[in-house]
């Protein structure tokens, strides 16, 4: 049986990482001043690679999966966005993770709940791996006050959750200074729930 506690370290861990490269910070920045909506496989494809070229982790993208029919009479398939596991733990033994990207946190815990039910119907998948633990990471790019306090009480029926605002700005930082900015900051949230309730 995994432990949600040690894998919900490992996934803020890697995230922690992914988000301290330079490049991925100045292409954030670059999403956020264009307001671009439609980069979810974008960031698919920069963390696969991230994830890919860390010791002792493999991972795939677009894992093929078939849903249990008796939970959904109108699909026959679906996919994950990301599966990866550590190497020298239990064989077919991965942590599925979904991605998503909106404009503000609301529209993001909508589409995570609405990848929560996709996942949970999932049956089996073309290479019999199994789940793990299951992981839902998504970034939001209105980061005020009100959507964050929003945000926190919303996801409380998740098993795990952490919320962050990301700083995007390369402007020195004074202390007790909001960022002026435009476009400095965008939010990341991270949901985890067992992988049957």
């Amino acid at each position: 049986m995994a432990d949600y506690h040690v894998d919900f370290r490992t996934i803020k861990s890697i995230m922690k990482l992914f988000l301290d490269q330079p490049e991925i910070i100045n292409k954030l920045r670059y999403i956020n001043s264009k307001k671009i909506g439609d980069w979810e496989k974008w960031l698919q494809l920069e963390l696969e690679y991230f994830i890919q070229e860390l010791d002792g982790i493999e991972v795939e993208r677009e894992l093929h999966s078939s849903l249990d029919k008796r939970m959904d009479k109108l699909k026959n398939n679906a996919f994950v966005d990301l599966i990866f596991r550590k190497n020298k733990t239990i064989r077919n033994s991965y942590f599925f993770v979904e991605l998503k990207c909106k404009p503000n946190p609301m529209s993001l815990l909508d589409a995570m709940e609405e990848d929560w039910e996709k996942v949970r119907k999932i049956k089996s998948n073309a290479k019999n791996y199994n789940m793990r633990t299951c992981w839902f990471i998504g970034f939001y790019q209105d980061t005020t006050r009100y959507n964050a306090a929003e945000i926190k009480s919303h996801s409380k029926l998740w098993f795990k959750r952490h919320n962050e605002i990301i700083n995007l700005c390369q402007c020195e930082l004074k202390e007790g200074v909001d960022l002026l900015c435009e476009h400095s900051k965008i939010g990341m949230l991270i949901l985890g729930h067992p992988v049957r309730d």
